[in-house]
């Protein structure tokens, strides 16, 4: 946590944000978000390589600028900010398993009749 640095934060970030740094910027997100997955211990090398980090990178930029305007003491409200958009992480990571369980259940049950629906829908 950039805490130690929070009063020179705002201007490295306007700094990463130049044109002429953003290649380097993002490839070193890039890698502390991977060194993050690492250390929890994530070595998938599916699809869900990508969508974690992907997660992960929106979460910890949303907090780092939640950080900047944070008074609270110890930036408590900062902690509850990334707690939250955690929580909001697994909790559409599992609304989408679900649907997705739903739509195999829903195609697997109706499969043939739909597909002769579909079928009678587009004779006319």
């Amino acid at each position: 946590m950039p805490a130690p640095y929070i009063s020179k934060w705002a201007q490295a970030l306007s700094i990463q944000a130049l044109p002429v740094n953003l290649p380097t910027s993002f490839k070193q997100r890039a890698l502390l978000i991977d060194e993050i997955w690492h250390a929890a211990g994530d070595d998938s090398t599916d699809f869900d390589w990508y969508v974690k980090r992907t997660v992960l990178g929106g979460i910890y930029s949303t907090t780092e600028v939640y950080m900047l305007t944070d008074n609270s003491p110890d930036f408590r409200d900062t902690w509850a900010f990334l707690n939250a958009r955690v929580r909001d992480a697994f909790d559409l990571k599992k609304t989408l398993q679900e649907t997705q369980y739903l739509a195999e259940a829903v195609t697997a049950g109706l499969g043939k009749p739909l597909q002769g629906l579909v079928r009678e829908v587009f004779k006319r």
